[in-house]
């Protein structure tokens, strides 16, 4: 009987002492059904010997506590949930959690006010109602800011389309629109035809700014008085593409004037320096034309000053500006810079020749010959400035019109530096010679006529040829090939033609180009006026477009991903990854010219006589036959 009492006893004891890790009522002394440990010091003592064989470091033991609940068996996973223990829920939500992080990023990277108010409602959705001290802990499983989850608690899915609240402040959408166009004047900024200046990612051309951004916004305020705008809206405003004039490290295919006059003003504003007469220095040649012109009416200078018809202004107040630094300086000699013909003799299949070529060449003389050449040059400048600007003007008010005047096109032409055709792991013997081929780009406007919202559709067609013969019939030829691709793919019908060139003798502005401008209302059906950008100033869209198709192809021959040798193969590859179909805003079309389909003996157009005072014209008109 004590022994019996004795045993009962222990049993009691040990069931006083039980800390079975379940939390469940005490367990008897007897076996589990289910084949458990007896009692729960057996329990813990199994804890402790399997803990002692687990690693002490919190990475490995992770690691291996996670492939042991991968191990499982279909039965230990069934007693794992009797435990209360789910080995797949761990998994589970750990994808769910990082699907959910990558989202919010995606959405943290986008900047409409519809994303960020779906980013707020996701976060507010998942998050533990009513338990505030649990937020800074969902945000830490969440990888967000405390104060964002916390701002999140109260979203609701009514403010996704609700309109951001406007700043009193906010910059209207035209004073924008007019900054940056602005910005895209060719006075302003230039677009840059070289295959290195256009963007890898979105494949547009670059242009840099001719003046510095100061400049440009006190020209702004000039123009534009009635509109209040500070300094820094205005050059946050500048558009990414185009860069300032302190990026350009290499200044090529300018204006052989106005470059001759900024290196004679860079000599001068040095000898100023010199001397300390800081107020006699001139920034820039547009400050040299306004020292030389009257006040500015309505945004523009007077054509009688351009002209120097005007007797209340002109070159005599720079010869009054730089008096004092000429007799300060004497009759010491000083150098400058200025570029020049050079004539050369050279012998050509056993001929001998004269050849002539641009150099830049040094000037050694006295200060006071270089003011009398600068004030020389700056007595044209005016109208050599106002011309280019003119002209440009014209053309982007024109090509921005919406719609553009019923059934006309306008169009753009240039030709651009022929392509060399080099591929990849190319043989040294090969590098001399490489194949060339012709790209002439056609910009075309026209008015949309397949919508019914009145919008300008600009498409570019670039013209690629193994002809390398850039002339008059070589241009003749591409327009009538635009002009068929526009009637006949695009169903544009053509009334009234307006085109815009630079004034290359032998290419669009000669007596051949002129006699061809004259049939054309004979042969087309419509009337074709061509424009003329200002001397040495002509760049615009067609540079972009070249400088683009040259980038693509150059980068898919580094990739080994096409091999041109020829215009076809580059047509090729131009038609097939660079096509725009379709769209009703920009499109770009390429368009094959084999070698001998371009005629050049046109009986019709053998004109003997040249037009006087060509070099003066700024545009000209087809009336009639001859």
């Amino acid at each position: 009987m004590r022994e019996k009492l004795a045993a009962e006893k222990q049993i009691n004891r040990r069931t006083k002492k039980s800390n079975i890790l379940d939390g469940q009522p005490h367990s008897t002394g007897s076996a589990t059904p289910d084949g458990g440990y007896q009692t729960s010091d057996a329990a813990r003592k199994a804890v402790y010997r399997a803990k002692q064989s687990l690693p002490n470091s919190p990475n490995k033991y992770a690691q291996v506590v996670k492939g042991l609940m991968k191990s499982v068996s279909p039965r230990k996973a069934s007693a794992l949930k009797a435990q209360g223990v789910h080995h797949e829920t761990g998994l589970v939500v750990d994808g769910v959690i990082r699907s959910l992080q990558a989202s919010l990023k995606e959405l943290k990277n986008k900047r409409a006010d519809r994303d960020r108010h779906i980013r707020k409602l996701l976060v507010s959705s998942v998050l533990v109602k009513k338990k505030y001290r649990k937020i800074r802990a969902q945000a830490n499983m969440l990888g967000l800011p405390y104060g964002f989850v916390r701002n999140c608690t109260g979203v609701s899915v009514s403010e996704i389309n609700r309109a951001r609240k406007t700043r009193s402040d906010k910059i209207a959408s035209n004073i924008s629109q007019s900054v940056v166009e602005f910005y895209k004047q060719p006075d302003v900024s230039r677009e840059l035809p070289m295959m290195r200046t256009v963007s890898k990612k979105t494949m547009e051309p670059r242009r840099v700014m001719e003046v510095s951004t100061d400049d440009a916004y006190r020209r702004w305020t000039e123009e534009n008085q009635h509109i209040k705008l500070s300094a820094a809206s205005f050059k946050k405003m500048r558009p990414k593409s185009i860069k300032p004039i302190r990026t350009q490290q290499l200044n090529q295919c300018l204006c052989e004037k106005c470059t001759n006059v900024m290196l004679m003003l860079r000599a001068v504003n040095s000898a100023a320096a010199r001397y300390n007469f800081f107020e006699v220095k001139v920034k820039d040649k547009y400050d040299l034309v306004n020292l030389t012109l009257c006040e500015r009416e309505h945004g523009n200078h007077s054509i009688e000053c351009v002209e120097r018809l005007c007797t209340s202004c002109g070159v005599k107040n720079l010869e009054k500006r730089f008096e004092t630094l000429i007799n300060k300086h004497g009759e010491e000699n000083m150098s400058w810079l200025t570029w020049e013909v050079q004539k050369s003799n050279v012998t050509v299949d056993g001929v001998a020749k004269v050849r002539s070529r641009k150099v830049i060449a040094q000037k050694i003389n006295t200060l006071n010959s270089l003011v009398q050449q600068l004030i020389h040059d700056a007595d044209s400048l005016a109208k050599h400035l106002f011309v280019a600007s003119w002209q440009h003007r014209q053309y982007s008010n024109l090509t921005r019109s919406v719609p553009l005047p019923a059934n006309t096109v306008v169009m753009v032409l240039d030709f651009a530096q022929n392509y060399n055709c080099i591929n990849q792991d190319e043989i040294q013997s090969a590098h001399w010679t490489n194949v060339q081929v012709t790209l002439h780009p056609i910009v075309t406007f026209y008015n949309c006529t397949n919508c019914t919202t009145d919008h300008t559709i600009q498409e570019a067609l670039v013209f690629i040829s193994d002809d390398l013969t850039h002339d008059t019939h070589a241009v003749q030829h591409f327009i009538t090939l635009a002009n068929s691709h526009l009637s006949e793919h695009r169903d544009v019908t053509i009334e009234k033609q307006i085109q815009f060139s630079d004034g290359c003798a032998s290419q669009y502005k000669s007596k051949g180009a002129f006699c061809d401008l004259s049939y054309c209302r004979s042969e087309n059906g419509f009337a074709v006026e061509r424009h003329f950008f200002g001397s040495q100033h002509g760049k615009g869209p067609c540079d972009g477009d070249a400088g683009t198709v040259k980038t693509t192809v150059r980068q898919a021959l580094v990739a080994h991903k096409v091999v041109v040798g020829n215009g076809k193969q580059i047509y090729s590859f131009c038609h097939e990854k660079l096509t725009k179909d379709g769209l009703c805003t920009n499109r770009q079309s390429f368009l094959l010219v084999p070698n001998d389909v371009i005629e050049r003996n046109r009986l019709t157009r053998n004109v003997t006589k040249s037009v006087q005072g060509t070099r003066q014209l700024l545009a000209v008109r087809g009336l009639a036959q001859g």
